[in-house]
């Protein structure tokens, strides 16, 4: 198992083309997860939160299409080692030494791959989706001991490998889930068959064992029951041992306490986090619900139209909400405002992003909108205390549970016409211009520190 993050997403957009419009479901969402931690997306319905999980497994559908320029970096060193294995003329090796631009090791070079800038034009496009940033190239596959397989990049069979295998999801609805017409035994042995090999006996002892793991009494008659036998929560607790069917690394639960009471909610949320201590799971919890993020997230994203618009610890993302909207979300909370008659709410709906993000989608919505929200599209900036933390040499803030919120009202210590510079100067910079704060006009824009998300292969803008 990997030491850092077993998953990382990073620029990911994926849009639907239909004939009156492009919509962009999920435009430029990065996260990383960890084994043993919950990152929980939370945010309105049709903010983009179960595209991104459906797009993370490759489950997305015509009209839907995944910009190539994103990535879904998957880092388990066996499962990198077992697909460089299959594809070793798709690998990049990477020198200890370098940068994440891309440089290749001397041994890389000499096998005739080549970078793709060294790459003759009739040679056409850097098809490789495996990266190796520590290994062996002599060693082929079996020297690997670090690296990514980009699932954005990888072939089909790749992704198909990956899913349930590696990556597993519990889908919203779990009748949905499951096939009504085969047995809910049925259903779990073909998957521990096609994934793991599994017949016969040893199929029907494995699949008693989840069921028992998940709390369903009498497991081995549960096998020869259909899913309408289920209650509600028992459907959601076999999908759940459907989902961990392979002994996946990572799980994505997209509303998987919605419709149910508030007592087999309680239940479902005590289940999913003994499995993940059992397991070291890394989960990435999907919801609307802020009272469940409070209780199973470590860490939080808020999404909005399609980006994410704040990220922090839930200790501090509670405790000190900085972005207009996630303060909104949080004082609809019963029990988390003052004893009032009627609890606040925000005013319209979330719009659907058919267009570039050339302003801030939450401005028609926000009690805080200046002028420029309409034409400045912002960048996540640190925020709170992580304002003034230290850095490390890449520019990132020392802690992983950094706060950032994507607000012109940030950075705070600037003046507006300061900030406004700021965030123009990332976009320019991000749309390919030199966006030099350095060389402002402005004076009071210096050197800011807007924040560029872990993992990315530039430097913060400075």
């Amino acid at each position: 198992m990997t030491d850092g993050p077993i998953l990382s997403v990073e620029a990911l957009r994926t849009t639907f083309h239909t004939d009156r419009e492009t919509v962009r479901a999920v435009d430029g969402v990065d996260f990383d997860v960890s084994p043993g931690r919950t990152l929980g997306i939370v945010g309105e319905s049709g903010s983009g939160k179960s595209v991104t999980a459906r797009t993370i497994l490759g489950l997305v559908d015509d009209p839907g299409r995944v910009d190539p320029d994103g990535s879904v970096r998957y880092h388990d060193p066996e499962f990198v080692r077992r697909t460089a294995a299959s594809h070793p003329d798709r690998v990049r090796w990477l020198d200890a030494e370098s940068d994440e631009t891309g440089s290749r090791s001397e041994a890389d070079s000499r096998s005739g791959t080549g970078s793709a800038s060294e790459s003759a034009p009739d040679e056409g496009v850097d098809d490789r989706f495996v990266t190796v940033t520590d290994g062996h190239p002599d060693e082929g596959a079996g020297g690997i001991e670090a690296g990514w397989v980009d699932l954005v990049a990888a072939p089909q069979a790749v992704t198909e490998e990956a899913r349930g295998s590696e990556i597993a999801m519990v889908f919203q609805d779990a009748a949905s889930s499951l096939n009504p017409v085969y047995t809910v035994g049925n259903q779990i042995r073909e998957l521990l068959r096609i994934h793991r090999g599994l017949d016969g006996e040893e199929a029907r002892r494995t699949a008693a064992t989840l069921l028992e793991d998940v709390g369903i009494p009498d497991p081995e008659r549960r096998l020869d029951e259909y899913p309408h036998q289920f209650s509600g929560g028992m459907q959601q607790r076999a999908a759940i041992a459907l989902a961990l069917a392979c002994d996946p690394a990572v799980l994505l639960c997209d509303e998987p306490t919605t419709g149910l009471d508030v007592t087999i909610q309680a239940q479902i949320l005590d289940l999913l986090e003994r499995l993940q201590r059992e397991r070291e799971l890394a989960v990435v919890f999907i919801t609307h619900d802020m009272g469940v993020i409070s209780r199973i997230a470590d860490t939080v994203a808020v999404m909005y139209a399609g980006e994410i618009v704040e990220r922090a610890s839930a200790e501090r993302l509670f405790g000190e909400p900085r972005h207009p909207y996630t303060e909104g979300l949080l004082e609809s909370i019963p029990g988390l405002v003052a004893d009032i008659d009627l609890l606040p709410t925000i005013d319209g709906s979330v719009p659907t992003p058919n267009e570039p993000a050339t302003s801030c989608r939450f401005a028609p919505r926000c009690p805080e909108a200046m002028p420029e929200c309409e034409t400045v599209h912002p960048r996540h900036v640190p925020v709170g205390d992580d304002a003034t933390s230290p850095r490390d040499e890449t520019g990132d803030a020392a802690s992983a549970d950094r706060h950032t919120a994507a607000c012109l009202l940030y950075p705070e210590s600037l003046s507006r016409r300061a900030r406004l510079a700021a965030h123009e100067a990332a976009d320019a910079s991000r749309a390919g211009d030199s966006g030099d704060l350095g060389e402002s006009e402005d004076s009071d824009a210096p050197h800011v520190p807007l924040d560029r998300s872990p993992g990315k292969d530039d430097e913060d803008q400075p």
